[in-house]
C-alpha cells in the first residue's frame, strides 16, 4: 500500500509534484509543509531504526497499511523523526473500526515546529500553555466536522460549501479509481495544558469532544492497494465452480466497488450499480414506477450468484 496523490485546497499533486511544490515555494510554513507535519505526527506507524540506512521504499514499518503508506508520504518530503523531535505526544486515541480516525495531542517542545505545522496566523497567536490536536481518518466522518481548511497559499479559510463540495469531488474520484482517502486535519487547542491535564481520567472525553467540531481541514491523501496479479483469476475460477462471492470491507462505497470491480467480483457496468440489488443474479421487476428494462440492459447484468460488499 502507497500514497499516489495527495491535496491541499483545491491542488491535487503526486508525491513527486509535492516535494517539488514545498521546495519552490521556499516557505517552511506553506500548504504541502503542513500537511506532511500532520501525516508524520498523526500516525502510528514507525521506522525499523535497522533499515534506515535503505531507500523509503526498503525500509521496515512497525504499524498498519495505512499508517505506512501516510509515513512514507511525510518521510519523502522531509525527516519525520526531526519534525516528531519538534513535538511532545501528551494523549492518543488510537484508530478504531467505529469511529473511523485516529486522534494525538502534542506540546510544542521547540518553536520551530510552529511554522514547519501551523499557518502564520495561527503561529502568530500560539500560547506556550497551548496543545496541538491532530486528527486523521475517514473523510466521510471528519469532513462534517471542519469549519476551516489550509489553502494552496498556506493560509486558513473558511470552508464555505463550494470548497466542501471540491473536496468531496477530490474524495469522490480518487474513491471511484480504487484508491483509500484518508483525511489530516487539526485545531489548536488555547491553553488546554492549564485547564485539562492527560492524566486526569475525564481527558480523553474532553478530546473526542474538542475533536468533534471546529477542525482545520489541512488536506487528503490517496492510496492505492492494489490486488495480487492472480485475485481475478482466482475469482473467475470459483465463480465457475457457482461458489458465492462476498466482499467484507470498512472502504468508502466508491472505494470498494472499484476494488470489487478490479478484482472482478461485479461485472456490471458501474453506472447500473447503485445498491446490492443491482448485484443479484435475478434481474429487477420492473415497476409501475420506471420503464421496462430492455433485453440489452438486462444483458447487461451480472447473471453470476448474488454477492454484496458491506
Amino acid at each position: 500500500m502507497f500514497a499516489t496523490e495527495c491535496s491541499v485546497g483545491e491542488k491535487t499533486m503526486t508525491p513527486e509534484e509535492a516535494r517539488d511544490f514545498m521546495v519552490s515555494s521556499g516557505k517552511s510554513n506553506n500548504s504541502v509543509s503542513q500537511l506532511r507535519s500532520i501525516a508524520g505526527l498523526c500516525n502510528a506507524g514507525e521506522f525499523d531504526a535497522a533499515t534506515l540506512h535503505l531507500p523509503l521504499e526498503q525500509r521496515k514499518i512497525a504499524g498498519d497499511a495505512t499508517d505506512q503508506a501516510v509515513l512514507r508520504l511525510s518521510e519523502s518530503l522531509g525527516p519525520v523523526r526531526d519534525l516528531q523531535l519538534l513535538w511532545r505526544r501528551t494523549f492518543e486515541l488510537a484508530f478504531n473500526s467505529k469511529n473511523k480516525f485516529m486522534i494525538r495531542t502534542f506540546s510544542l517542545t521547540d518553536p520551530s515546529g510552529l511554522k514547519a505545522t501551523l499557518s502564520p496566523g495561527e503561529v502568530e497567536a500560539w500560547k506556550p500553555e497551548d496543545l496541538l490536536l491532530t486528527i486523521k481518518g475517514a473523510p466521510d466522518i471528519i469532513i462534517e466536522r471542519c469549519t476551516t481548511y489550509v489553502g494552496e497559499d498556506g493560509n486558513v479559510h473558511p470552508f464555505d460549501p463550494a470548497m466542501k463540495t471540491t473536496i468531496e469531488e477530490i474524495k469522490n474520484k480518487w474513491s471511484s479509481e480504487g484508491k483509500r482517502v484518508i483525511l489530516l486535519a487539526r485545531k489548536t487547542l488555547p491553553g488546554h495544558q492549564t485547564v485539562h491535564v492527560p492524566n486526569n481520567n475525564t481527558f480523553e472525553k474532553e478530546i473526542m469532544q474538542q475533536g468533534s467540531s471546529d477542525l482545520t481541514l489541512v488536506g487528503l491523501i490517496g492510496i492505492v492497494d492494489p490486488p495480487r496479479d492472480e485475485i481475478p483469476g482466482v475469482v473467475r475460477v470459483l465463480r465457475r465452480a457457482g461458489i458465492r462471492i462476498f466482499m467484507v470491507t470498512g472502504d468508502f462505497k466508491l472505494t470498494a466497488q472499484a476494488i470489487a470491480m478490479e478484482c472482478g467480483i461485479i461485472t456490471n457496468p458501474p453506472f447500473k450499480v447503485h445498491d446490492i440489488s443491482m448485484l443479484s443474479r435475478n434481474p429487477v421487476e420492473p415497476t409501475k414506477e420506471s420503464p421496462s428494462a430492455s433485453k440489452k440492459d438486462t444483458d447487461l447484468l451480472d447473471d453470476s450468484p448474488a454477492r454484496s460488499i458491506t
